[in-house]
């Protein structure tokens, strides 16, 4: 959709004037709270069904696969995090409620969003270890998650944007980019 020569009464001006970027910036803190939540919800569901299928899934000497460290261990951190995350998550999701300062709400949201990007990513890579071939079965969902766990890389910021904001803004160091 684009619009050309459209004039709009003043009447219709958003206050403050000039202040529109700020306004913008403002609603990506609840974003980031409700991608950082989708992100552990989807992680969590990807560790539930891979540990299920660990326990059923009998190899070499008949011992569920679930038995392997090499396996146990990856979604053993990745949940540790996840849990983390969302206890950050909440922490942001209090002070936004609150009516903390942005920033405070940024914090906290950003900070979780980093990590459940990371550590959510990693749980749905290592339940689609788990499922091994199955793992890209339409019939598993893994594929599904997936695909849908890297939208958290992306949206509503990049990763690497959320990690220049904590830089920047929690670490109070010199602004890493232009504008």
């Amino acid at each position: 959709m684009t619009f050309s020569d459209l004039k709009l009464p003043a009447s219709a001006l958003m206050p403050p004037l000039d202040g529109g970027w700020h306004n913008v910036l403002d609603t990506l803190n609840p974003e980031r709270m409700s991608f950082s939540a989708v992100g552990i919800g989807i992680a969590r569901l990807a560790i539930t069904r891979a540990v299920e299928y660990s326990r059923e899934r009998k190899v070499f000497n008949g011992v569920p696969i679930g038995s392997y460290q090499s396996l146990q261990f990856p979604l053993a951190e990745s949940y540790s995090c996840l849990e983390a995350a969302r206890l950050l998550n909440f922490r942001a999701s209090v002070a936004y409620d609150a009516g903390k300062p942005s920033a405070e709400v940024g914090a906290a949201a950003n900070m979780a969003k980093a990590i459940v990007v990371e550590h959510a990513t990693r749980a749905v890579y290592w339940a689609m270890q788990v499922f091994g071939g199955y793992g890209y079965a339409v019939e598993y969902d893994v594929e599904r998650w997936w695909r849908e766990i890297n939208l958290t890389r992306l949206a509503p910021i990049t990763q690497q944007m959320t990690l220049a904001y904590i830089g920047e803004k929690v670490l109070g160091m010199p602004k890493s980019y232009q504008a």
